[in-house]
């Protein structure tokens, strides 16, 4: 059975993520509007990303998925 997890603690309007476990791995998802006229969401994933970057991919198993709008 696979578990999920909304990933609420961004500090960005324009980033949605979620974290699907299962098996003992896990794949996070990250759904990005980055606005053409500044880089403030980039910066804000960039910022989350390091804060938790062994919680994301502490095993070679664990994946991560960047999509959405990047105009």
């Amino acid at each position: 059975m696979a578990n999920w997890e909304h990933l609420g603690q961004i500090s960005s309007n324009d980033i949605t993520a979620i974290c699907l476990k299962t098996g003992g791995h896990q794949i996070t998802i990250f759904n990005i509007y980055n606005d053409c006229n500044d880089d403030k969401a980039l910066e804000a994933l960039d910022s989350y990303l390091r804060k938790h970057s062994l919680q994301l991919t502490g095993s070679d198993e664990d994946h991560i998925i960047w999509a959405g709008n990047f105009n």
